[in-house]
């Protein structure tokens, strides 16, 4: 979650706009952690010799999807 919409979300939060979701909360927190090496670790997928290959399997399954 982008940090303006967090500040905002936390402000609702606590004046009772929305009911408490623990588990909507430990995926935030757990995102909140990752988020830096989650992106780093994509980036470096991109450019990996396995990406060719996934290209190949988004091509044919989109153009499958077509007909």
């Amino acid at each position: 979650m982008h940090t303006e919409n967090r500040r905002v979300f936390k402000v609702q939060y606590k004046m009772g706009r929305y009911p408490f979701d623990q588990k909507k909360e430990r995926i935030i927190h757990y995102w909140a952690k990752r988020k830096e090496g989650f992106l780093e670790q994509r980036r470096e997928e991109l450019h990996s010799s396995l990406a060719q290959r996934w290209m190949k399997q988004i091509e044919y399954y989109s153009i499958a999807a077509q007909k």
